[in-house]
């Protein structure tokens, strides 16, 4: 989407929103969501003027994109329930990684003894996940860990798999 378009679009929806909107504010928004593309921005425009009462910040525009945090835990933890079933410790996302290490690691993570477990394995993953989008992950996660430890059918540690 040109800068034009984008900022007509987000003068339209300040419009409908009654907020006022200069062209300095406008450029700001345009910086900080000028890499997304037509197609997002563009359902991410229809679905604030359907769901949203007040005019979003950006965070709140990306959030929209992106989805939440709670959101991406949600999705990670499958993830990871994914690689336990098919015993592959291999995610693209580090977060996954510094998660499962935070956790006792991958063995420990493998643990999960009833329903009980499960439920309280689940909170502390995505309580662990979504505490990773406000901190750094710790840079001794490593991104290469060597997975040829096989003991109960599950590798030592996750790796972390470059996309």
């Amino acid at each position: 989407m040109t800068k034009q378009t984008f900022c007509k679009k987000l003068f339209i929806l300040a419009e409908m929103f009654d907020v006022p909107m200069s062209g300095e504010k406008a450029e700001i928004y345009w910086e900080r969501l000028k890499d997304y593309d037509d197609q997002q921005l563009e359902k991410t425009f229809g679905r604030i003027l359907d769901t949203c009462k007040f005019f979003p910040k950006i965070a709140e525009i990306k959030e929209l994109i992106e989805g939440s945090p709670a959101d991406k835990s949600l999705q990670a933890w499958h993830i990871s329930l994914e690689a336990i079933r098919n015993k592959s410790p291999q995610f693209e996302d580090k977060r996954i990684v510094a998660v499962i290490s935070d956790m006792g690691g991958w063995q420990e993570f493998c643990r999960i003894a009833d329903t009980k477990g499960l439920y309280l394995k689940e909170k502390g993953f995505r309580e662990k996940y979504q505490y990773y989008f406000r901190q750094p992950i710790p840079s001794n996660i490593s991104i290469n860990i060597a997975d040829n430890s096989l003991r109960i059918g599950y590798a030592d540690e996750p790796v972390y798999k470059r996309a």
